[in-house]
């Protein structure tokens, strides 16, 4: 059948007209299906995440457990037994200072090797309780390095013979005063801390 030139062009406009919809829909739902996957890689990621930071959580809890039970319970025990070394006339003063040897434990490693994704816990206030505890506790096992080896030397000049006895006893109030100070102190302040971080990282964990 004859077609004349406006039914040509109605045809071709048409045609263009189809395809441009076509087009624009194919398009529609090509951005919607790109929105849609982006959307699901980002859960994705967020709950690679959680369970990443969740993982750190759930290793950080029994390393300060082991920290709280093994150096803070010795730490405590040791000033424990210290406080009743009492001179028979109840000056403290008198007390021989304690014996406490170095800590050669990493106790941290769990947390050093996982610092970076402390970051990424959803609750700042967690965050920030966890990185005080840390560095209250690794200042607590400083002052112990400390006073250590100085206490070694005492009880080294302790046991020889002549003028080194009395050396030893030139350095008991410095030791006694660092111990019962600056080792006790920090010792308190990380014992103070401890049991209501386990409690907010067990909680975190179950909520998350």
């Amino acid at each position: 059948m004859y077609k004349g030139p406006v039914q040509v062009w109605l045809t071709s406009f048409f045609s263009l007209l189809a395809a441009i919809v076509g087009g624009w829909i194919a398009g529609q739902y090509a951005v919607h299906a790109q929105k849609h996957a982006a959307k699901e890689q980002r859960q994705s990621d967020l709950e690679a995440e959680s369970r990443a930071v969740n993982g750190t959580l759930q290793a950080i809890k029994p390393e300060l457990e082991v920290f709280n039970t093994e150096l803070v319970g010795e730490l405590k025990r040791k000033f424990g037994d210290w406080d009743t070394q009492t001179s028979k006339d109840k000056q403290q003063d008198q007390r021989a200072p304690v014996n406490i040897p170095p800590v050669t434990q990493n106790y941290f490693t769990v947390y050093d090797l996982n610092a970076g994704m402390l970051g990424r816990i959803t609750k700042a206030e967690l965050t920030k309780k966890i990185v005080t505890t840390y560095a209250r506790a690794k200042s607590l096992m400083d002052a112990v390095n400390y006073y250590a080896p100085r206490y070694q030397e005492r009880d080294r000049l302790s046991r020889g013979t002549g003028p080194e006895p009395g050396q030893a006893q030139g350095m008991d109030p410095g030791l006694r005063k660092w111990a019962d100070e600056t080792i006790r102190e920090r010792l308190e302040a990380v014992e103070k801390e401890l049991p209501g971080l386990l409690r907010d990282i067990e909680n975190y964990l179950e909520s998350s």
